[in-house]
């Protein structure tokens, strides 16, 4: 009997941690606006730097790839 009630207890504690957690979680509507632009904005630029390096690596390996070559035809 004290196990039923510790579990009955136990998943009403929990159901209500889960609850709490879920309304906490949301978005205050207008306050979190302004934050979400600028971080869409951050994440942006991120994103474009992020191409930019690629691009650049991409070079540097196709420049790299050359560079082998021409040291297997001098061998």
């Amino acid at each position: 009997m004290k196990n039923k009630n510790f579990l009955i207890i136990l998943a009403i504690s929990l159901v209500l941690i889960a609850a709490g957690l879920a309304f906490n979680s949301r978005p205050i509507g207008a306050q979190d606006q302004g934050a979400d632009q600028e971080l869409s904005k951050k994440l942006s630029e991120i994103a474009d730097n992020q191409k930019k390096i690629f691009s650049d690596i991409a070079q540097i390996k196709e420049d790299l790839h050359i560079i082998k070559i021409r040291i297997t035809q001098n061998q």
